[in-house]
């Protein structure tokens, strides 16, 4: 007669069990955690949206970011604020977009910790000169971030006074301090017609899987995010024309519209067009123009181009420089401005005037009507050297 062999735990085991169940509480205990941590962070964004207590705000703005992604973010906003965000109204002489107000958070985070339990109406122009200071020296910061921080702090304290959440204060206390340090004009990175062109056939000798990128860039002058969301049905090869009307957004992983929020056509000309009749056949299977590249979607282009340069004995530059290069080589053989910052999609005329001023356009010529010896003389006076 069989009997069943009766199952007996050991010792060892019982431990293990016993300490599996330690794991969990742990694990349990983390959890709660984050789980509060989320809470506290929403409720805090909450409480900073809905603030309207009779004491002064705070100029606390900041964010958990670790827990609170872009979108969320957003949504918060504009649950709190209507639909201001989205219609850009959430100042009275600003328009301000959802991706900007993101970005001032962002540097509110960064270089205003200090101020974030101090009451706003305390803060002194004084404060704000020792931020600007600070910046400069301690983070090391050009001053294109002081005016940044500048523009941040304006924003908020006027946001704050028109809608009451700031009480005394009747204008921000960054409004008139000037920045720290001389400001020292550098001369913008770009390349020559004789360096694109090294660059590009480089590229393509060496089969660099991002020369379709650059070569569109320097034929079209895209932004890396437009280039990246372009399709086939944003070209028109009949009219010979390249419509750029969204762009992508890393920071959401989505496609919306250009930076300036309109679209803009670009001509082709004969050497691209070629190049996109051989891309629509390599890409035959694809709806998007140019191919999907790892380091793209990491957002490394700046740095492969860097690289690239480098190797190749080329000045580095940024990938945003091809947009740069795109514009002065368009005015230096003679595209009017007007022209050029409608196919760039610019508004702004002191941007384009850098363009104008790296063409050399408006001095081109200017020493020609000086003369001061006549051809012999000058002839004469370089035989002498020669005696």
């Amino acid at each position: 007669m069989n009997t069943a062999k009766k199952s007996v735990i050991t010792d060892e085991e019982i431990t293990q069990v016993l300490s599996l169940r330690e794991m969990r509480k742990v694990l349990n205990k983390k959890l709660d955690n984050i789980e509060a941590n989320l809470k506290k962070s929403e409720s805090e964004l909450i409480e900073l949206l809905e603030c309207g207590c009779d004491v002064d705000c705070s100029f606390n703005i900041s964010i958990n970011e670790s827990s609170k992604t872009y979108p969320k973010y957003k949504q918060e906003i504009e649950k709190r604020l209507g639909n201001g965000v989205t219609t850009g109204k959430i100042h009275t002489s600003r328009n301000l977009s959802a991706k900007t107000l993101y970005d001032y958070a962002q540097s509110a985070q960064k270089y205003t910790k200090r101020w974030w339990r101090k009451p706003a109406a305390d803060i002194s122009i004084a404060d704000v000169k020792q931020l600007l200071y600070d910046i400069l020296h301690e983070f090391n910061r050009s001053q294109s971030i002081q005016r940044k921080v500048k523009c941040v702090i304006n924003s908020v304290f006027e946001w704050g006074i028109v809608t009451g959440k700031i009480k005394g204060v009747v204008h921000s206390p960054a409004l008139n301090v000037k920045l720290v340090g001389r400001k020292v004009e550098k001369q913008p990175e770009i390349l020559t017609q004789k360096q694109i062109s090294q660059f590009l056939y480089l590229a393509k000798r060496y089969d660099h899987a991002w020369f379709p990128v650059w070569f569109f860039a320097v034929h079209s002058g895209g932004r890396s995010g437009e280039l990246y969301a372009l399709e086939w049905s944003d070209i028109d090869f009949d009219g010979r024309r390249i419509f750029f009307n969204k762009s992508f957004d890393k920071r959401t992983n989505s496609i919306g519209p250009t930076k300036g929020g309109y679209w803009r056509e670009v001509p082709i000309n004969n050497e691209l067009l070629s190049f996109l009749r051989k891309q629509k056949i390599q890409l035959a299977n694809s709806k998007y123009v140019l191919p999907r590249l790892t380091d793209w979607d990491r957002s490394a282009q700046a740095k492969v181009l860097r690289t690239f340069l480098t190797q190749i004995g080329l000045p580095s530059i940024k990938f945003h420089t091809l947009r740069a290069c795109f514009a002065t080589h368009l005015l230096r053989n003679g595209v009017a401005v007007v022209t050029v910052m409608k196919i760039g999609g610019w508004k702004d005329m002191d941007t384009m005037q850098r363009y104008v001023r790296l063409a050399g356009i408006e001095v081109q010529g200017a020493t020609d009507i000086l003369s001061f010896l006549s051809p012999d003389e000058m002839m004469g006076k370089i035989t002498e050297l020669y005696r």
